[in-house]
């Protein structure tokens, strides 16, 4: 598939899909707060790896649990949910994007992994994701997951990816008091599409799927139970390598209007940003100053001019303002690193 541009995404929809991420969330908070279920632990990169079967599942939840110093959660959550920046610590990733916007918070996505020898095929997923932020006694815990649903507009690639369901896929995220720490819990629970070994041994090119309660080789259950929850040390070392790319923030505020797309490319060290303003209003972009040693550039896109906004700099960020005037105008602009 191809990623949709912006101007796609003239204004948010309704999920067609509005129990899926309630119901994901609350499968996510059953297996994090459940602590006894979990086994095997094993400690790799200052992360504690485990795994938990339910009866009657072919494949085991994997679990990791670590923290990762000197950023706050919003600086983490924006290398988790670039895709760019996914694709450095995520081994597996190949792609992914959003195919329906249904809020600042959510949306509908396509992505896609790699696979792995002539065992796992390439997978792909259609689905839901979102950002949820909620109290836990007088604590804040944020979350980032993903579920699988049917969409209708992402057709099934069969010669090139197998379609992997997601279960529930996410992360949590709080805050350690007194100290700028996060502790991070990330949890998989996805099917494993399994290239028939029987048609590789034969020749034949019938690219069929494993039943998923059938046979799954314990080398890679091994690998994966692994290779999956150590994405966190993974994303620790991308911000110690790399810092964080600057993001508009997820749970400060509401996003004045329909946030159209944010792309973020390392190359250049960019971000893209669209949104379509429902008035006046203001947003903000957090950058890495101590990666960043001046402010960054501010430029307009696609039929937008320097008149329609102006740029306020703070304190590591820097602030976006627009009047009533460019209500419903399809706002451009890039931020640039100098």
């Amino acid at each position: 598939m191809q990623k949709p541009p912006f101007s796609t995404f003239e204004n948010y929809l309704v999920n067609p899909h509005p129990d899926a991420l309630p119901k994901a969330l609350e499968r996510l908070k059953d297996l994090v707060n459940n602590e006894e279920i979990w086994e095997y632990p094993d400690e790799r990169d200052g992360v504690l790896l485990r795994q938990f079967t339910r009866e009657g599942d072919p494949v085991p939840h994997f679990r990791g649990d670590g923290s990762i110093d000197g950023y706050s959660v919003e600086d983490i959550l924006s290398v988790v949910s670039q895709p760019p920046c996914r694709a450095i610590w995520d081994t597996r990733f190949e792609s992914a994007f959003p195919v329906e916007l249904y809020n600042r918070n959510s949306n509908g996505f396509w992505a896609s992994q790699k696979g792995s020898g002539y065992l796992v095929w390439p997978r792909d997923f259609a689905g839901v994701m979102g950002h949820f932020q909620e109290k836990e006694g007088d604590k804040t815990v944020t979350y980032y997951l993903q579920t699988s649903v049917e969409m209708e507009n992402i057709p099934k690639f069969p010669s090139s990816h197998v379609r992997g369901t997601i279960y529930v896929t996410g992360f949590i995220f709080r805050s350690v008091e007194g100290v700028n720490k996060v502790d991070v819990t990330y949890i998989v629970t996805i099917s494993f599409a399994m290239l028939h070994v029987m048609s590789m041994l034969t020749g034949s090119s019938v690219q069929a799927n494993f039943d998923p309660a059938g046979y799954i080789p314990s080398s890679l259950i091994a690998l994966v139970s692994t290779e999956m929850p150590l994405c966190i040390a993974r994303i620790r070392g991308y911000l110690t390598e790399r810092g964080f790319p600057p993001h508009i923030p997820h749970h400060t505020s509401t996003f004045p209007g329909t946030l159209q797309g944010e792309t973020y490319d390392h190359a250049p060290n960019t971000l893209e940003v669209q949104w379509k303003p429902d008035g006046a209003g203001s947003f903000s972009i957090i950058y890495d100053k101590s990666r960043w040693t001046s402010f960054p550039s501010i430029v307009p896109g696609e039929n937008t001019s320097e008149t329609d906004f102006k740029v306020v700099e703070g304190e590591g960020q820097v602030t976006i303002v627009f009047e009533a005037g460019v209500k419903d105008k399809n706002l451009h602009i890039v931020v640039k690193k100098d």
